[in-house]
């Protein structure tokens, strides 16, 4: 942005001016819709409509999103997943969000991540009870200890994916996997609606 004291131009994330001081002014930007995607702003609060189906929510789940760049994920090929966690963890752009559902959403995503936990936590103990149920079950035993810890990783997706990230920037995070229903109603919302609280 450029200051408007001196019009120098400075990162979209400084709070000060690098040459004269002063203090920038960040516009004020509106929750919106983009195609099938929502754009929030920083700070934005969502319209109290579940993200999923645009029924009226029962409450929200407290979302910290995170998102790099996709090509870092190279990074898992060579030098290795250690090397990627790392510099992932030193770049991401992350973004607080609190997502609105309605009951029936909310109920799905705890009954997902509940099994996800009941797999999880019993993947090696079914394992070990199948492999020694007979004999020539120890492949069995293996396989089943594998299936539920690999299970449990998909519903710990399914339960906790309430939006996805496509990009987060310091200014606002574009999502999707919003249903068309919410964003219609965002679509109707007057300008100043979602500005950063």
């Amino acid at each position: 942005m450029f200051c408007a004291n001196c019009g120098t131009k400075n990162a979209d994330s400084a709070a000060t001016c690098t040459t004269c001081g002063n203090t920038l002014a960040r516009p004020v930007l509106a929750l919106r819709r983009e195609g099938d995607n929502l754009v929030i702003p920083i700070g934005a609060s969502l319209p109290p409509y579940c993200v999923k189906c645009g029924q009226p929510s029962a409450g929200v789940v407290n979302r910290n999103f995170g998102w790099h760049q996709p090509w870092l994920y190279l990074l898992i090929l060579f030098p290795g997943l250690l090397i990627y966690a790392i510099v992932a963890t030193i770049v991401m752009k992350r973004q607080k969000i609190q997502v609105p559902l309605c009951d029936p959403h909310r109920q799905r995503r705890r009954m997902y991540l509940g099994i996800g936990w009941l797999l999880f936590l019993g993947c090696i103990p079914a394992g070990i009870w199948v492999g020694t149920s007979g004999p020539d079950m120890d492949g069995w035993g293996m396989l089943v200890g594998f299936g539920a810890f690999f299970a449990s990783l998909v519903l710990f997706v399914l339960g906790s994916r309430v939006m996805a990230p496509k990009v987060i920037t310091d200014v606002a995070g574009t999502y999707g996997g919003v249903s068309p229903a919410f964003l219609q109603y965002v679509e109707m919302q007057p300008q100043t609606a979602g500005a950063g609280r």
